[in-house]
């Protein structure tokens, strides 16, 4: 069977857009698929194929400009059809772009389409501000899409319960991220403090989904508890060392600069993936922090971390990250609005040996890519395509 993947993100190896796709072209050839993938990718070239590979170019000045991408892929459908040979596509959102050309390359040469969403698109929309400017087009698109795919697909339970409801669809699939055994290796050349505990965060807050540290939620909620902390309980204070790598606003910035001027807080910036996975893997902790009360939010950063095999204090309620780390005892849940709360979490961390329950391994392990991917395969053979 061959399989055309259409993912706008798939040749930014820095973004973690590109992560699904490129496990799904490593994993499914081993389940007897061939996938081909197109993607955007900036060349001199308006399209290039090569290596199971269609990449389209476009001339517009702004790297990230997928209209201007979907345009160009209407243009070239036929040389699209004829690099990849599709009996089925996979087109995976965001951007919504890539859910169109999915659309029009499967409406144009009769071939079954498989609709992937890695966010909400309604539901738990990622896009809050386009969503609330463009409802009524996302919500023609997305009706369109599930009347015409036949396989809906997506990143947690909450999402895929949401297109069962709404549209009735038949078939409606959960993958998960996951989190993948030969991914790359941790850079082992990062050194932390051995005296104190380590806790680490990597990855983006507010630049990933608004109100994750907004509104008394997140970093503002974890600031409050510290400076609870320090006055109520200064001795266990002093041994937290919280780092921070990744891709943070101004406002974040401010609310954690008091902490750095103290010595609590190390904030790296933007790193390398391998930099970020080595800082995991040296933590005595692992920070996950979510907008709460958002039931599709099970971020892949959470699957990192599950890999690395560290505890998790997950400041999150109300999500399918609050679940999965709950199901697997993978972690400790934290109202992510509570400093009190997570002033005691903070304190029994320290003083209690029994805090972090003992993981359970055999449900940490079906959320592997490969599981995962497995699973995704064996439901595509199981489709009818009469």
């Amino acid at each position: 069977m061959n399989l055309l993947l259409v993912s706008y993100h798939h040749a930014d190896t820095n973004s973690v857009g590109s992560l699904r796709s490129r496990a799904l072209m490593k994993y499914l050839p081993k389940f007897g698929m061939d996938v081909s993938v197109l993607t955007c990718a900036q060349g001199s070239a308006p399209i290039t194929v090569r290596d199971r590979t269609i990449e389209i170019s476009t001339s517009s000045p702004d790297q990230y400009d997928p209209n201007a991408w979907l345009k160009q892929c209407l243009r070239f459908c036929k040389e699209i059809r004829q690099g990849s040979k599709p009996d089925l596509i996979i087109a995976t959102y965001p951007p919504i772009e890539a859910l169109e050309a999915g659309l029009a390359l499967s409406t144009s040469y009769d071939v079954p389409m498989v609709s992937d969403f890695r966010d909400g698109l309604l539901f738990d929309s990622l896009e809050t501000a386009a969503n609330a400017l463009h409802r009524e087009r996302y919500a023609e698109i997305e009706a369109k899409v599930a009347k015409n795919s036949i396989m809906i697909v997506t990143v947690s339970s909450p999402i895929s319960a949401y297109f069962q409801s709404r549209y009735a669809h038949p078939c409606v699939h959960t993958m998960y991220n996951g989190f993948d055994h030969d991914d790359v290796e941790p850079d082992r050349r990062v050194v932390v403090p051995c005296a104190r505990i380590t806790i680490c965060h990597t990855g983006r807050l507010d630049y990933s989904r608004w109100g994750t540290s907004q509104n008394g939620n997140g970093l503002q909620a974890l600031s409050a508890a510290l400076l609870s902390l320090t006055g109520a309980r200064p001795e266990i204070a002093k041994r937290l060392l919280f780092h921070f790598a990744g891709h943070l606003s101004p406002e974040e910035v401010a609310i954690l600069s008091p902490w750095v001027a103290r010595g609590s807080v190390k904030l790296w910036g933007v790193v390398d993936r391998p930099v970020a996975l080595g800082l995991q893997h040296r933590a005595d902790v692992l920070l996950l922090i979510t907008a709460p009360n958002v039931p599709s939010i099970a971020t892949g950063k959470l699957f990192e971390y599950l890999k690395a095999a560290k505890p998790i204090l997950a400041l999150t309620r109300g999500t399918e990250a609050a679940r999965i780390v709950g199901t697997t005892r993978a972690g400790v849940n934290v109202p992510p609005d509570d400093p009190d709360a997570i002033m005691r979490a903070l304190v029994r961390m320290v003083e209690d040996d029994d805090f972090f329950p003992r993981r359970d391994e055999e449900a940490v392990a079906t959320y592997s890519r490969s599981h995962q991917i497995s699973a995704f395969a064996e439901a595509i053979r199981q489709l009818r395509f009469d």
